[in-house]
């Protein structure tokens, strides 16, 4: 007999379907059950049916007849409903476990998406297991190390992100995408439910700018055309491998050399330290104040009044420039050290001064015709018993190592009668030197905080010989004059006459006193133009 509802065999004489339970029509109503009708075996049999259902089936055939009359109906819709909620029941959702975190901040933030396996294996890790019918066709080749049903599960299901590792922002949109193995699907005893979506980012905090390059440093040694340039970081954020700078070799006075931080740097920078540089690129070029201007009144024919104007702009001159063009910071530098190499107080004010300020473009026009250059230098001498003191520009010959100290560089240049000759270079203009030197200075005073400190320095006053008794020769520029006159005057004179200066000519004298000299110029009937010292 056959359902009428799902169209399902049954056998004759039952009352209602052994698939949906619904009653089913007979020709001739009878209230008794033929049980011997009733195939348990093929009930029994059916793969659909639970084991807790087939157990329950026996236990009940074994009641007295007349329980099992309203029995049987019962069976019937236990079996339907039973295998209805085992098959809901069987679905996992996966969403349900998924965990999406973000890090870092705005604008270099990072998305990571994993499954809480933690929480699925506690709610399932008892229940889910192999189907038996597909573990040979299915799982052969998962068998040879014994792996758990959950241990297969976690190593076939993973959540990856859309751009993994690229940077994102708040309100920036990621996709997630579920990778789950076909392997799976029909060979657990429960069905995976799984739906990629999209996060808005959000949360990001915004990093603090910071300017990174106040940590670093390039120091230049060597001569031109051949110097090489050295950078240094100093913080503590990064390392020195994040930088870039180049170029690094074959450099000449006026080139520049240009940093780059990394983009790993940045990155570094942001995650560990929550902080984003303010740019990631800087030029570095070598610079004294007045050995700064000189350089660049040689280099570039620059008039003084330009390059002292870019010397301020730079910070390399103080807005008021006085001390340093006119020679004045120098005159107090050579006070303190002739104080210390002599023993005796040289008050500064005793100190012949002379600034840069009458240095044209023309002058460094002779020294490059003399092979030579300008240069502002402060200038202490022992003479015997006698001592001298200066600040004025000096002619510098090749051969002098003060040659090769351009831009912002000093150097310190001393003879000893045991040492001989040595030299001491370095950065002597900008903020991080003059800073340096400050910070040395009072590091020095605390260390020897409440201390006396023996010194050879007496409060009597040095006395310098008068500047008319230095000897030195002298380099002169004139105009409306004859070369026959200035070797009348002077006698054997080096001669230079620079073919865009064809009005005038210059000269060097021999070595001289300084009075001498203004006795000769004196007799000559043209005009002096300029005079500088040439150092010897």
């Amino acid at each position: 007999m056959n359902c009428k509802k799902c169209g399902a065999e049954n056998v004759d004489g039952a009352k209602f379907c052994c698939k949906c339970g619904s009653p089913l029509d007979t020709p001739e109503k009878n209230t008794k059950i033929n049980f011997s009708d009733i195939n348990v075996e093929k009930i029994l049999s059916n793969d659909k049916i639970p084991k807790q259902v087939k157990d329950i089936i026996n236990k009940i055939m074994q009641l007295p007849r007349k329980v099992l009359i309203g029995a049987v109906a019962g069976i019937v819709v236990l079996i339907v409903l039973i295998g209805a909620v085992r098959s809901h029941g069987r679905t996992i959702d996966l969403n349900k476990y998924l965990t999406i975190n973000t890090s870092g901040y705005n604008g270099y933030g990072s998305v990571t998406a994993e499954v809480d396996w933690d929480s699925f294996e506690e709610k399932y890790d008892s229940k889910i297991s192999y189907k038996k019918k597909n573990l040979l066709n299915k799982l052969e080749r998962f068998l040879w190390d014994d792996r758990s049903p959950m241990n297969f599960l976690e190593g076939n299901v993973s959540v990856s992100i859309e751009n993994d590792g690229t940077y994102f922002s708040n309100g920036d949109k990621v996709a997630y995408t579920w990778n789950v193995s076909d392997d799976l699907q029909g060979a657990l005893n429960y069905k995976l439910k799984y739906k990629d979506g999209t996060i808005k980012v959000s949360g990001l905090e915004d990093a603090k700018k910071v300017d990174v390059f106040d940590d670093v440093s390039v120091d230049f040694e060597g001569q031109e055309p051949e110097g090489t340039a050295t950078m240094t970081y100093q913080g503590n954020e990064l390392d020195d491998s994040y930088f870039q700078y180049e170029p690094s070799e074959g450099l000449s006075n006026g080139d520049k050399v240009t940093v780059t931080l990394s983009e790993e740097g940045v990155a570094s920078l942001t995650r560990d330290y929550g902080e984003v540089p303010e740019e990631t690129e800087k030029e570095y070029t070598v610079s004294g104040t007045t050995n700064y201007m000189l350089y660049k009144m040689s280099t570039e024919n620059c008039d003084f009044d330009t390059v002292l104007k870019e010397a301020q702009a730079k910070g390399y001159a103080e807005a008021d420039p006085t001390a340093d063009v006119g020679g004045a910071d120098a005159c107090r530098k050579i006070a303190i050290l002739s104080s210390l190499a002599y023993g005796k107080f040289l008050n500064y004010e005793d100190i012949y001064t002379e600034g840069i300020a009458k240095i044209t473009p023309a002058d460094m026009e002779y020294a490059k015709e003399l092979g030579m250059t300008i240069k502002l230098l402060a200038t202490s001498r022992r003479i015997g018993d006698s001592f001298y003191a200066m600040v004025a520009p000096f002619l510098v010959g090749q051969s002098s190592p003060l040659y090769s100290v351009n831009d912002v560089f000093n150097a310190v240049f001393v003879h000893g009668n045991v040492l001989g000759d040595a030299m001491f270079y370095g950065s002597g203009a900008g903020k991080l030197p003059t800073a340096s030197a400050v910070v040395a200075d009072v590091v020095d005073e605390a260390k020897h905080l409440h201390r006396n400190i023996m010194t050879n320095w007496s409060s009597y006053a040095l006395k310098l010989m008068d500047m008319d008794e230095v000897e030195g020769r002298f380099f002169v520029r004139v105009s409306d004059t004859t070369m026959d006159e200035v070797e009348k005057a002077f006698g054997d004179v080096q001669t230079i006459e620079p073919d865009d200066l064809p009005d005038e000519f210059g000269f060097i004298t021999p070595v001289m006193k300084q009075a001498e000299y203004y006795e000769k110029i004196s007799k000559l009937t043209g005009k002096v133009l300029a005079m500088i010292r040439v150092k010897d």
